[in-house]
């Protein structure tokens, strides 16, 4: 199948008529006309439903072949420049997703000697807790592994760990739970339970030392690590917090159940594949394990 035919076709799609994709091609109507018809002669059935003489409407194969054409026109463009990439250093926009705990606390630490190494790579960071790499228009992501994803490369960053803390003063109120079903009793904070399943590593609280028959509901749902933090020093409940975010700055938040209440979990850099050679999405991969490897 010709990629300019398809080029075409997919123009005179989002301009939605034969006119406009014309004027903004500079060629003649009945150009993309015959380039239409000889696509359609190509799959042997009919693209559009003509119902008047300005208007076009997709035919249920338009269709098909429209949503297969947005995803053949980004590989073709993307593969266009990984080959032009491959002899050059990295520049260019990158888009990373990732929590916005993450990425103020983690990932931020990065960025200064990256864009000094690269100084024509332009970052745009993007915390979100409602969003991961395949439902977002990101180019990479550092979150939990996604499973059943072939389509994406995944290089193992870090790992951290989840730890359950609570205030001075909410303990001195509530007691301190000594068991992991003693948080049947306790006011419960997670993250937001509409975020992606491997974002929702801190919301094991629910479910830890919980009988399945009596699911846990959270007291109170944050969608941000910050927020969760704020929360529990505030005294509002019990939350599952990554340890290192517990500072100086919190003198007022204690660990509990220390010698059973932790989980790790792992953070990735994730991609989707066809970009696997594309200097401009890997080169902060690269940097971030080489600064990893110095510490």
């Amino acid at each position: 199948m010709d990629l300019d035919k398809l080029r075409v076709f997919y123009l005179v799609v989002a301009e939605g008529s034969m006119y406009r994709a014309a004027k903004k091609l500079n060629l003649a109507p009945s150009a993309l006309s015959r380039t239409i018809s000889v696509l359609e002669e190509s799959v042997q059935t009919k693209l559009f439903i003509r119902e008047k003489a300005k208007s076009l409407v997709l035919s249920d194969a338009g269709k098909i072949l429209f949503e297969h054409t947005k995803e053949i026109l980004r590989i073709a463009a993307t593969a266009e420049e990984t080959v032009k990439d491959v002899d050059k250093t990295p520049k260019g926009n990158l888009k990373v997703i990732s929590t916005a705990g993450i990425i103020s606390n983690w990932i931020i630490h990065f960025v200064p000697g990256f864009l000094r190494k690269y100084p024509d790579m332009r970052l745009t960071l993007y915390g979100s807790s409602s969003e991961s790499l395949t439902n977002s228009n990101a180019d990479a992501a550092i979150n939990p592994f996604e499973e059943s994803n072939e389509d994406l490369v995944q290089i193992y960053l870090r790992s951290v760990k989840y730890k359950i803390f609570a205030s001075k003063e909410y303990l001195r109120e509530f007691g301190e739970p000594k068991t992991p079903q003693d948080l049947d009793n306790h006011r419960l904070i997670v993250y937001s339970l509409d975020s992606p399943k491997n974002l929702q590593t801190a919301d094991w609280l629910l479910s830890f030392g919980a009988n399945p028959e009596k699911p846990r509901t959270p007291y109170l749902q944050v969608n941000t690590t910050d927020g969760v933090i704020k929360a529990v020093n505030y005294g509002l409940g019990i939350g599952a917090i990554i340890d290192e975010l517990i500072d100086i700055q919190y003198p007022n938040v204690v660990q509990i159940l220390p010698d059973i209440g932790t989980r790790e979990e792992k953070y990735y850099y994730t991609f989707r594949r066809h970009l696997q050679y594309s200097k401009r999405v890997t080169a902060f991969c690269d940097y971030i394990l080489d600064e990893i490897k110095k510490r």
